[in-house]
């Protein structure tokens, strides 16, 4: 039995998004897999603007907090490793 990995053992792989324990999650494109991520990070929209408060100058507090609708790109970083 050979020692190394052939494509033929790769190709064998459980079909789970992830195998417990193995450091990697594999991705497979029609029943192939094509690469692993060794890590996969991301970072989350931000608002565009800060929240603003609504607050007439009759009033003590603010009636309202208003915050913004839109939002800035988010970014997602995946660290690929080939075998």
């Amino acid at each position: 039995m050979a020692t190394g990995i052939s494509s033929s053992t790769l190709d064998n792989l459980p079909k789970l998004f992830r195998t417990g324990g193995s450091g990697f999650t594999a991705f497979q494109w029609q029943g192939h897999v094509i690469g692993f991520a060794q890590s996969v990070s991301h970072q989350s929209p931000q608002p565009v603007a800060a929240p603003v408060a609504i607050q007439p100058l009759d009033q003590q507090y603010p009636l309202q907090i208003i915050t913004p609708a839109a939002v800035g790109p988010g970014t997602l970083q995946v660290q690929l490793f080939e075998m």
